[in-house]
């Protein structure tokens, strides 16, 4: 049992809605001289607890699919960009690897979730280049540490998305779009039921890419749905199949140097669920899942002449992610205590050779890790305008021991219209496979210890107009410690890696947003960071990674985000625009490498969807237009990377 949305009504007139934009059905239902007020949305990611996301005391954004169609997003990482405090880094064309930096936290301190299912390696980096939002039903964003409930690589802040589950009689879609760059897209979904509920869908998206040659992207997604509920009992599961190719003709510096590198990467994940509700107050519920990723990477000789130093490497690997994992949630009035106990084990198996004219040098690699975890929270409310949350976790690791982690918050309503949230917590990120047991050229050591962060967060939301119109400011401070760096220069034998470098990331986020009828609603939003390296560790020189003193690289101290959604009519027009301020990088063309600041730029995205007028309303097809990039402004997230100038692609959607 969750708890009731009910029980959190007296913070939902006056709570900053964060991130999400009612659905059109919205503005059917309110009268045309009228605004109404914004709508709540339900959050689950922040606490594991189904809550109304402007009630949670954690930072939190929504995005539904009604949201998702009419920005004509398809990569998560588009999604991200509107995200407050999120800077998406990606490397290159369409397909391309990409980082995403939250809150000032690196790449691998945020965890990513498809449908309660962890997708990072172990470790925590993800490639967000990889993941699409086909027959989603909502994303979640929560910032802040998350390890209480998620463990390793919730860090920084947690991201996770929802596989649509079917209600009611069966519905279908289709949609087929083509542009430049030679872009294709073709998806289609089909959804309903009532005790057996389910969904299916899949798509193609795929592009030439902008460079002149070698720089082709496809990604195949297949995904599938499954509920049951027999009286007191439910039963779920979900699969979701993706199939990734990249190729590209870049080094690391950016140089176009390769007629033939290719990275793929297979993806099945897949989760069961089964709940029980015993009696009104107590719900037991039942869970396992597995990650498997088949990554590799094909650098061949470009040709007959290609046999001087090294021309040539190959990288094949098996990641899996198992989860087993058991929870009672008890509620008593408007508290809930939930109980978790969870048995992970990752496994990496991965060989590769190196090509040189030296010879080739062969290398295996294979390791595994086990983790017991018991987390406990418990959620509710004191009094009539209160709302907490506090918990605990213990992580013991086969491989780096025990870690525990804890976060403290709560929301209070000062007025009707006035609410403040603060909270204070920790978080954990596991070092790599590789960090922790490479051998060769490179040696890991098995007693590095996690990297770790502690966060403060303090907020005010305030809702004006009637509702109707909401702004907020959250101020944020983050102490990250013990990260693992890389030595190049050690004595022999012994371990290249060690926990040595620290830094912080303090900012303040504001958002606003506001419903100027039933028709129109615009956002923005503005983030102030503020990042600096408190201890380099190992590194030295100008051209390091970390230098004392310095900002931390690629990250902006300036981000803003505006926007509208407009729906005359049977027309929706959506226009976004997203603001990256200058940040510090390195140009890795010679080495050492080069410290440049990148410049800022704008991005400015539009998307228009209209009915056509002559088709059935049984199965109604509208012409969809998106336009990435409108200004054309040619940017690079990473130094010598280029992005994609102005991208048009259109096309048509059939169904609901």
């Amino acid at each position: 049992m969750t708890l009731s949305h009910r029980r959190f009504s007296f913070l939902h007139a006056f709570a900053l809605v964060i991130g999400t934009v009612p659905s059109a059905s919205a503005h059917a239902q309110s009268r045309p001289d009228s605004a109404p007020p914004l709508l709540p949305a339900v959050s689950v990611t922040a606490t594991r607890t189904e809550l109304v996301a402007a009630a949670q005391p954690i930072s939190t954004s929504v995005f539904t699919a009604a949201d998702l169609r009419a920005s004509g997003v398809t990569q998560l990482a588009d999604v991200l960009r509107l995200v407050p405090g999120a800077t998406v880094l990606p490397g290159g064309s369409f397909g391309a690897q990409t980082g995403l930096f939250l809150r000032g936290g690196e790449t691998d301190y945020t965890l990513v979730l498809v449908d309660g299912v962890p997708l990072n390696t172990p470790g925590g980096f993800f490639d967000f280049g990889q993941l699409t939002v086909d027959n989603i039903e909502r994303v979640e964003v929560t910032r802040g540490p998350a390890s209480i409930l998620y463990g390793s690589d919730a860090v920084s802040g947690v991201v996770q998305i929802f596989t649509t589950r079917g209600a009611g009689a069966p519905r279908a879609s289709a949609s087929v779009a083509a542009g430049n760059y030679g872009a294709r897209r073709v998806e289609g979904t089909a959804a309903g039921g009532d005790v057996f509920r389910w969904s299916v869908g899949g798509a193609r998206h795929a592009s030439a890419g902008i460079l002149p040659f070698n720089n082709d992207f496809t990604n195949d997604v297949a995904s599938a749905a499954l509920s049951w509920t027999p009286g007191p009992w439910s039963f779920a599961t979900t699969l979701r199949y993706t199939d990734h190719a990249y190729r590209y003709p870049t080094d690391g510096g950016g140089a176009l140097v390769d007629s033939n590198t290719v990275t793929t990467t297979q993806r099945l994940v897949s989760a069961l669920d089964a709940r029980v509700q015993l009696r009104p107050a107590v719900l037991l519920s039942a869970r396992a899942s597995r990650n498997r990723g088949t990554p590799s990477i094909r650098d061949l000789p470009d040709g007959p002449a290609d046999t001087l130093g090294f021309f040539g490497y190959i990288s094949d690997a098996t990641v899996t992610r198992d989860l087993a994992e058991l929870r009672s949630d008890v509620t008593l009035g408007a508290q809930q205590w939930s109980l978790i106990v969870e048995h992970g084990h990752d496994r990496e198996v991965s060989s590769s050779t190196s090509f040189s004219e030296y010879g080739d040098f062969p290398g295996d690699f294979s390791a595994e890790r086990r983790t017991i975890a018991l987390a406990t929270q418990l959620l509710g409310n004191l009094g009539a305008r209160t709302t907490y949350v506090i918990g605990g976790r213990r992580d013991d690791n086969s491989a780096f021991g025990v870690f525990h982690t804890g976060r403290a918050a709560l929301a209070h309503a000062v007025t009707p219209s006035t609410s403040l949230r603060a909270s204070v917590g920790n978080a954990f990120k596991a070092p790599t496979f590789f960090e922790n047991f490479a051998t060769g050229f490179t040696i890991g050591d098995p007693a590095l210890r996690p990297e770790r962060t502690t966060s403060v967060e303090l907020g005010l939301a305030q809702t004006v107009l009637a509702g109707r119109a909401s702004v907020g400011a959250t101020y944020f401070a983050q102490r990250f410690r013990d990260i693992i760096q890389y030595a190049a220069t050690v004595p022999t034998g012994t371990p290249n890696y060690a926990n040595l470098a620290a830094a912080r990331a303090d900012g303040v986020e504001f958002e606003a947003r506001w419903r100027l009828g039933p028709a129109l609603q615009v956002h923005g939003g503005y983030t102030w960071l503020d990042t600096e390296v408190t201890d380099a560790g190992a590194d030295e020189g100008a051209s390091a990674t970390f230098v004392d003193g310095d900002r931390l690289l690629r990250r902006p101290t300036h981000l803003a985000v505006a926007g509208l959604r407009w729906t005359p009519a049977s027309t929706t027009i959506d226009v976004s625009a997203t603001r990256t301020g200058a940040r510090d990088d390195r140009d890795f063309r010679a080495w050492p490498a080069t410290p440049v600041e990148q410049p800022a730029f704008t991005r400015v995205d539009v998307a228009v969807m209209r009915a056509l007028p002559f088709v059935p309303s049984r199965m109604p097809v509208s012409a969809t237009l998106r336009v990435e990039n409108l200004l054309d402004v040619r940017y690079e997230a990473v130094a010598n990377f280029r992005a994609p100038g102005r991208t048009v692609i259109a096309g048509l959607r059939a169904g609901r």
